[in-house]
């Protein structure tokens, strides 16, 4: 291979790259600080990654050995990075500068076969290629170091570096058991290629892929997993009951695959990974080879989550997919006119422009930030919870609290997934904070599928503590266990048993029969601290939420949207003749100093429907609307 001389041009990739570090560093970084981190990904691997700096490799969010899961060796060698910052972001930052070494490499590669201009629009591709922007969004995990090893490799390989391809393949082997699959398919695509000692080239990465795969599946990976085994192999029970199995199985029955290769889904993400490029890839077949186990063992996943781009596991093949579209344009390149060659870049740009601009709102979706009114009050939360102390939480703060030996999802505490009679979880004895966020989007979602299941377990956790609020802002909870008051009391009174006159009623189903706390006067920036009195008239399996209105006559204010009972006790488990009794703070922002109205509004997020509220008048006389005016408020200046 010819050496080629850089060029001017050759600043604009380095440039590339610095800049793509750069805007990820800042979106990432506020994703982080705003609690956009929602799912267990990088809680799990930074609370591994704490425990591995202290000598322990268990991760209780998941409540295994780091090692049996994945083997993502490759931790050993980030925990000397690690331990200089020992962050979440970290991580995340791991993450962007492989993706940024990937597009540098991919640069390299290009101006050897399609030339300088080529190579750099490759790289800008690259950087908006949107299987590559969910991997970088989505949580982390060590599959996303990958792409500057996968293109590392094959850049050396092509220079027939060999020490240099040894090593990357070393570290490419540490990542995750089934990169040794593509260090295979190296050795086989050598066995085809022109270069001196071939032999060295087939055999190392064909016997090192073997072995290692052989190695981490079958002997590693089992040796910490409670049922033996590797915990993943039953995806693919279809082919056989073993990893080897499987590739032996495809590799004599490839016939078998073929219904499992062209379903809906997997018609989707093909779609989704080669249609950006304009399907260019499928040109260099030779080179999209090396990323093929992989792929396939993708598409014949039964895991859902496999089979789209929402996720980091386009990371072990993107790059590939991006080489052979360089190849694909370098031989295009000598048999088209310029004109007809510029044209099919033209149609390149355009071509992932488009895929780029479909996936907008999912990448707004997924770079979605807690960025409101209670952001100062979640750090504040979360920053009382002792750095020593056993904490569980809701998903948007495990990150945050990852650093510490125990940490658990309030994700198990209702999930049907840990709470089957035969995998059900319950709170360690370590456990002494809790910190949830009931509006948080799994708990809505869990609550609407099993509206009454939900609630009870829940509730049965926080009495079995028992535990009590040691701050609070609105929706979010910090419990403390023995220490603080109840969130909410529930008791069962039989007819005839008088209880306070209502102040209103909700559908003549249950009452609001007081309000404890309401001042006459509150400074704007406050913590308004309240309590609310319910009686259920019924049993009640409808989901009420409550909307708290404050006006005054230049309709300067804010509403929010509560949950009487919050999920601890929702309506929707409410029975004939309960007494609710729950706490809940309201936020107050700096507003206008005057006088305001706080009103009530009762949904019927069931029926979807606005509930229809009656109350008594000063005279007797039975009033009926759908909104509630709960007091006065004078607010003076901050």
């Amino acid at each position: 291979m010819q050496n080629i001389k850089p060029s001017r041009l050759a600043l604009w990739p380095l440039a590339l790259c610095a800049g793509f570090v750069l805007l990820w560093g800042f979106i990432l970084i506020r994703k982080y600080v705003y609690f956009g981190y929602d799912d267990w990904d990088l809680a799990y691997f930074n609370q591994a990654m704490w425990n591995l700096i202290h000598g322990n490799a268990y991760v209780s969010v998941l409540d295994l050995v780091f090692w049996a899961n994945h083997s993502n060796l490759i931790a050993l060698l980030c925990l000397p990075i690690y331990a200089l910052a020992q962050h979440p972001l970290t991580l995340v930052f791991l993450k962007v500068l492989s993706f940024a070494g990937a597009g540098y490499f991919l640069y390299l590669i290009g101006r050897e076969r399609a030339g300088e201009g080529v190579s750099i629009l490759i790289v800008l591709l690259f950087f908006f290629y949107p299987p590559n922007i969910f991997a970088i969004l989505y949580e982390f995990d060590f599959e996303s170091l990958f792409p500057v090893l996968g293109t590392a490799l094959f850049y050396f390989f092509i220079r027939e570096r060999f020490f240099a391809f040894f090593i990357t393949m070393l570290m490419a082997i540490l990542v995750k058991e089934n990169i040794p699959l593509i260090l295979m398919a190296f050795g086989v695509y050598a066995a085809f290629s022109q270069r001196e000692n071939k032999w060295r080239w087939v055999l190392t990465p064909l016997l090192g892929g073997t072995l290692s795969f052989y190695f981490l599946t079958y002997i590693f990976i089992p040796s910490f997993h409670e049922g033996g085994g590797h915990p993943y192999v039953g995806y693919y029970k279809a082919f056989g009951d073993s990893p080897f199995e499987v590739i032996i199985n495809i590799i004599l029955r490839p016939w078998q695959i073929v219904p499992y290769l062209w379903t809906p889904p997997n018609r989707s993400l093909i779609l989704e990974l080669f249609g950006p490029l304009t399907f260019l890839p499928f040109l260099s077949p030779h080179v999209l080879f090396l990323a093929s186990p992989v792929l396939l063992q993708h598409l014949l996943s039964y895991a859902p989550t496999e089979h789209t781009i929402y996720y980091q596991y386009a990371s072990s093949f993107s790059p590939f997919i991006f080489i052979a579209t360089i190849y694909s344009l370098a031989a295009l390149k000598r048999y088209m006119r310029p004109s007809f060659f510029h044209f099919l870049l033209t149609l390149l740009v355009l071509s992932t422009s488009l895929s780029f601009a479909a996936h907008a709102g999912s990448f707004a979706r997924r770079n979605d930030t807690k960025k409101d009114h209670l952001h100062l009050f979640r750090w504040d939360l979360v920053r009382t919870v002792p750095v020593d102390a056993g904490a569980m939480a809701s998903f948007d703060y495990l990150a945050e609290l990852s650093s510490r030996k125990k940490l658990y999802a309030f994700h198990k505490v209702y999930n049907d997934d840990f709470q089957r009679p035969d995998h059900r979880f319950t709170a360690p004895e370590d456990l002494s904070y809790v910190l949830v966020d009931f509006h948080d989007g799994w708990l809505v979602n869990d609550f609407y599928r099993s509206p009454q299941v939900v609630p009870r377990r829940i509730h049965g956790f926080f009495l079995a503590g028992p535990w009590g609020v040691k701050k609070a802002a609105e929706n979010i909870v910090l419990f403390e266990k023995g220490a603080g008051p109840a969130l909410v009391n529930v008791a069962h009174r039989p007819d005839g048993v008088e209880s306070a006159a209502p102040i209103v009623n909700v559908d003549e189903r249950f009452a609001l029969i007081g309000v404890g706390g309401l001042p006459e006067r509150v400074s704007g920036n406050s913590l308004v601290p309240l309590t609310f009195h319910w009686k259920s008239y019924r049993d009640i399996t409808d989901y009420y939420s409550m909307r708290l209105i404050l006006r005054n006559a230049d309709l300067a204010g804010f509403e929010r949207e509560r949950s009487p009972g919050y999920f601890v006790y929702p309506t929707s488990v409410w029975q004939t003749d309960d007494r609710i009794e729950e706490r809940y703070w309201l936020y107050v922002p700096d507003l206008p100093p005057g006088r305001y109205v706080l009103e009530t509004v009762f949904l019927n997020n069931t029926q979807r429907n606005t509930a229809l509220l009656s109350w008594k008048n000063s005279n007797g006389s039975v009033e009926t609307k759908k909104r509630y005016a709960l007091t006065e408020l004078i607010i003076d200046e901050h």
